[in-house]
């Protein structure tokens, strides 16, 4: 890392009258990147996978795959069915006591 105009400070915590500054105009501290990347990736959870990929699953969880998937249609299908039935029954419902002849 290349760090440009900059100070570091320091402390001790036992001695607190301890503290020094020191300022730098350029400054490189080498960072060890090995290992924080995984060599090889991690197996997705059904939640975190694509649409498309539940659907082309043919591995042994593909009963759990397709249970994701119809979860996935299932909630937005039910609002639109819900919305729609309180639709229809508000236009049928009254107000008042006796109903109105026409």
């Amino acid at each position: 890392m290349h760090l440009k105009g900059g100070s570091t400070h320091e402390f001790d915590r036992a001695d607190p009258d301890h503290y020094s500054v020191t300022a730098f105009g350029q400054s490189d501290i080498p960072i060890e990147v090995s290992g924080v990347v995984p060599a090889q990736r991690r197996q997705l959870s059904n939640p975190e996978r694509p649409l498309r990929e539940l659907a082309r699953d043919k591995s042994a969880g593909w009963r759990e795959a397709r249970v994701e998937m119809y979860r996935r249609f299932a909630f937005p299908m039910a609002c639109l069915a819900f919305a729609f039935d309180r639709r229809a029954a508000g236009r049928a419902a009254r107000r008042g006591g006796a109903p109105q002849a026409r």
